[in-house]
């Protein structure tokens, strides 16, 4: 029997957990003292962070990357996840984020990059001079070539230049 340090109540051995620093081997803590501790710590902001580097470090080993993909896979986790990232992308934050996400992964380029590009046109689309607006219908024109950037361009001129390939010639052939 040892006397539980935070609650002051005695119970058996093993119900306190294991430390092999102590002189029995045992904490001085009972095992529901310490959930409850542990539980109250991890609501702070320093538990939180502390929390999520020791999970992504767990999720670095082997088998931590193994469990992560089995439960990844059950129908509620993906259910929950999916949730959580649609409403995550319903967000200011979430949707600026996505956009620079696929900005420097598509085209090397930042969200002010693209800001400078904007404000260096007017506002205008590189090609037919149209306003454009901050939405899915403004296209960043690069060279495929390349992957160069060459402007911003409206849906309409986008689609004229994929269609015709980048070729000059075939777009001189549909005007004349």
């Amino acid at each position: 029997m040892r006397v539980c340090n935070a609650c002051f109540r005695p119970f058996p051995l093993d119900l306190f957990p294991k430390d092999r620093n102590r002189p029995l081997g045992k904490g001085y803590t009972c095992k529901q003292c310490n959930r409850a501790r542990a539980s109250a710590w991890a609501k702070t902001p320093r538990g939180r962070e502390l929390s999520r580097k020791a999970q992504n470090v767990y999720r670095a080993t082997e088998h931590g990357r193994a469990a992560t993909k089995r439960n990844a896979n059950k129908p509620e986790n993906r259910a929950r996840a999916k949730a959580r990232r649609t409403a995550w992308r319903a967000t200011v934050s979430g949707q600026r984020s996505e956009f620079s996400s696929w900005l420097r992964l598509s085209y090397g380029m930042t969200i002010e990059d693209w800001a400078r590009l904007y404000e260096h046109q007017k506002g205008a689309c590189a090609a037919c001079q149209h306003s454009l607006t901050f939405d899915r219908y403004t296209h960043v024109d690069h060279s495929h070539a390349t992957g160069a950037v060459r402007g911003l361009l409206c849906q309409w001129c986008n689609n004229t230049l994929g269609y015709s390939k980048e070729d000059p010639s075939r777009l001189r052939g549909v005007l004349d």
